[in-house]
């Protein structure tokens, strides 16, 4: 993901600097794609000084994000570098979003979730919301394929599935019921475990929606994943040795690819009344770099500091009209 943004930001005629840990692979990266590189270890504030010296826009793409995004951001507040990353754990957009002042303040953006996950489910969202009158819940449920992840995407799947169910109640982001349930999607019916993911705050940031729970899918039957969750967890959090136990994403039949993501999003009010939508997108890797590049884009015009969601930044159109998505008012 890195290297992928790296090139398609040259193309886009930025001076673009490849950046990491100090290692081998970075410096090949870099001498590959023709590009300069800088390098730091996140432990050192004086080295990632130097790292974003004269640098306006850093897109943070290593994850799991909860070990890398506080330090990148606080470089970029004592450098006014805008700050970009690919998250969709919560942790990071609670962090974000307490350091608001401090963005204004430095006169940079930060912009938590610039990626394929929030962007995309925080548009969907929005055009599922104009079907309904005063809605004040929101129900997102993410298929992913199972096709191979990367082991930074396989990390932040872990950090994600370690904690207990997450979304926003009140408006405030609290702890959820971890009933498992079922779902009547596209493909048919699935099971949804609840998981706290970034799309509900951001989804609700944007959208003023009081309630909004997000769940992910799984191959499992309902009995099956009640018994394995609390293993799974167990199993991350202690770090137990052997292979991760985790429920497998559902994947559509005749329809994923390795790297498919769908969103399922339904709207209800009071009254009982709902609207439903779905989106499927073919690559979710690509389009994250391309989501990330157009806030980039955004980031190199005039901006109003503080913390911002990569949906509000881009516009909710633009990202609906990247090629690749699929969108269907159910």
């Amino acid at each position: 993901m890195g290297t992928r943004i790296a090139s398609l930001a040259s193309e886009s005629g930025f001076e673009t600097i490849l950046a990491g840990r100090p290692s081998p692979k970075l410096a090949t990266a870099a001498k590959r794609l023709h590009l300069n590189w800088r390098a730091s270890s996140l432990e050192s504030p004086d080295g990632l000084d130097s790292l974003l010296e004269g640098v306006q826009i850093v897109i943070n793409t290593a994850g799991p994000f909860v070990r890398t995004a506080a330090e990148l951001i606080r470089a970029c507040l004592r450098n006014g570098c805008h700050y970009l990353d690919l998250s969709n754990e919560p942790g990071t957009f609670l962090g974000a979003w307490s350091l608001d002042a401090d963005a204004q303040h430095a006169g940079i953006v930060l912009v938590p979730g610039a990626g394929f996950g929030t962007a995309v489910t925080q548009a969907l969202a929005v055009r599922v919301l104009e079907g309904i009158h005063g809605p004040d819940t929101l129900t997102i449920v993410r298929t992913s394929a199972t096709g191979a992840k990367s082991l930074g995407t396989a990390m932040t799947t872990r950090e994600i599935l370690a904690q207990p169910g997450a979304g926003i109640t009140d408006g405030q982001w609290r702890l959820q019921s971890n009933k498992i349930v079922s779902f009547d999607l596209p493909a048919g019916r699935r099971t949804g475990v609840p998981v706290g993911l970034g799309d509900a705050f951001a989804t609700a940031r944007a959208t003023g929606i009081p309630h909004v729970r997000t769940y992910a899918t799984t191959t499992m039957n309902p009995m099956l994943a009640r018994l394995a969750l609390p293993i799974v967890r167990q199993i991350i959090r202690t770090g137990m040795p052997g292979r991760l136990l985790a429920p497998r994403a559902g994947s559509y039949a005749g329809q994923s690819g390795p790297d498919d993501i769908q969103v399922w999003i339904q709207a209800a009010n009071p009254q009982g009344d709902t609207a439903t939508g779905y989106i499927h997108g073919d690559s979710g890797g690509e389009l994250a770099t391309r989501i990330a590049m157009l806030a980039a884009l955004q980031l190199r015009g005039p901006t109003t500091p503080g913390v911002i969601t990569a949906g509000e930044l881009v516009g909710s159109e633009a990202v609906l009209d990247l090629p690749g998505l699929r969108v269907t008012n159910l």
